[in-house]
């Protein structure tokens, strides 16, 4: 964003009556954007606490704060700022001021009741509004790191094992999968559990694998269209000349390789056959090639190889790209064997379990992480087909919500 240059845009993201995402680059005055939104919308509200501004960070959600009250204060005494990004946030504040005096606020004294929050305190005030919706009881610990919490969970799911319960079996295929090696299966399950909001509601019912299988195929056209987004326009002919003349020498099993493929699963392994041709085993940009990158030796080859050492030393500084070839390399097949969609049929089960098992855990020590915050306040809240009490409450109040860092 630049001051110039999106002026318009700018002005447009402080219309009340609309709602806007804002996308630019660090330094671009985001921030202060966003405080001019919020101030906008200050002078125009009953009172304070119908908008709601949320913040990665209690750093940032203090520092807003401070710049929204200190805008204020210095609305009601000096001249205006010369600049003219601060004379218009000077501006926004003289209105809310003024409505501050005309409702009787008193924001200068009571700066609470700007509500500018991070998303785990708004979590947690919605999940104490409601404990019993929210399945807490009485508040428990929030625990900044509770990774013992989770090895301990995953230690009581890995006991099981002796048992006769139908889930044993499931463990057995795990320790079978992974040759018995109990710290990494440890490892790998509370590590899961860390993550647990991103995949609980996707095991939590009955586990499709075509769905799974559309899914492993979105992240792998997400990849390719992100390295075709890397690829530097001012190289792109010479990689498609050097590619195509390697797949002619090449035996791919596909004669018609005439250049950089599409970004589709169609073109998977052309894909992985152009980041092999310029990476190493190891990941590293090649400095040589032979044969077996499709570059044969002989003076016929050698210009078509010296062309293609040259292109690989300028692009040698280029990490995104080599991040994103990379990448491809590693991707998972676009579909599941019976043996390994068996693995993760068991997997799933046993995850649902080690959730209800941590579950059990935080009532037991009356402790509970972030992400079990955020779960209670969603189940407070209900669903959009059955809302609680508490989220038609919101709803009704609520006017305004404000994200940084979304």
């Amino acid at each position: 964003m630049n001051p110039v240059v999106d002026r318009e845009q700018r002005r447009q993201a402080l219309d009340p009556y609309a709602s806007y995402i804002v996308q630019a680059p660090a330094g671009s005055g985001k921030t202060e954007l966003l405080i001019q939104r919020y101030l906008v919308l200050l002078a125009r509200v009953q009172n304070p606490e119908e908008i709601i501004a949320i913040t990665f960070t209690r750093k940032a959600a203090a520092e807003m704060q401070g710049r929204i009250i200190a805008a204020i204060e210095l609305a009601g005494s000096g001249d205006p700022p010369v600049d003219d990004v601060a004379a218009q946030t000077h501006e926004l504040a003289r209105a809310v001021l003024a409505r501050d005096r005309e409702l009787g606020w008193q924001l200068q004294e009571n700066p609470g009741r700007l509500q500018i929050q991070t998303i785990d305190s708004l979590c947690a005030r919605l999940a104490r509004q409601m404990p019993i919706l929210a399945r807490l009881g009485s508040q428990p610990e929030t625990l900044e790191d509770a990774s013992v919490l989770y090895r301990d969970a995953a230690d009581s799911l890995l006991e099981e094992i002796e048992s006769r319960d139908s889930w044993s079996e499931d463990i057995v295929t795990l320790f079978s999968h992974l040759d018995n090696d109990m710290p990494k299966i440890r490892d790998l399950v509370s590590g899961m559990l860390v993550r647990r909001d991103q995949w609980l509601r996707h095991v939590a019912g009955e586990i499709s694998r075509d769905e799974l299988e559309r899914a492993l195929s979105a992240t792998v056209v997400d990849v390719l269209e992100h390295a075709c987004a890397c690829l530097p326009r001012e190289h792109a002919d010479e990689l498609t000349t050097c590619f195509t003349f390697a797949a002619a020498n090449l035996d791919t099993g596909d004669d018609d390789i005439s250049g950089l493929p599409p970004a589709s699963t169609a073109n998977l392994d052309v894909w992985r056959l152009l980041a092999d041709m310029c990476l190493t085993k190891n990941g590293d940009w090649r400095k040589a090639v032979n044969i077996k990158q499709g570059f044969p030796a002989g003076p016929t080859h050698r210009n078509m190889k010296n062309r293609f050492r040259a292109l690989l030393r300028c692009l040698s500084s280029d990490e995104e790209l080599r991040q994103a070839l990379d990448e491809i390399r590693h991707l998972p097949p676009l579909h599941y064997s019976d043996r390994e969609w068996q693995i993760v049929v068991a997997l799933c089960r046993l995850l649902i379990l080690a959730d209800a098992g941590l579950r059990v855990l935080f009532g037991e020590r009356n402790q509970i992480d972030f992400t079990g915050i955020t779960t209670a306040a969603v189940t407070a809240l209900g669903t959009s087909d059955s809302p609680t009490d508490l989220a038609l409450h919101l709803d009704y109040r609520i006017k305004h919500l404000l994200v940084d860092e979304f």
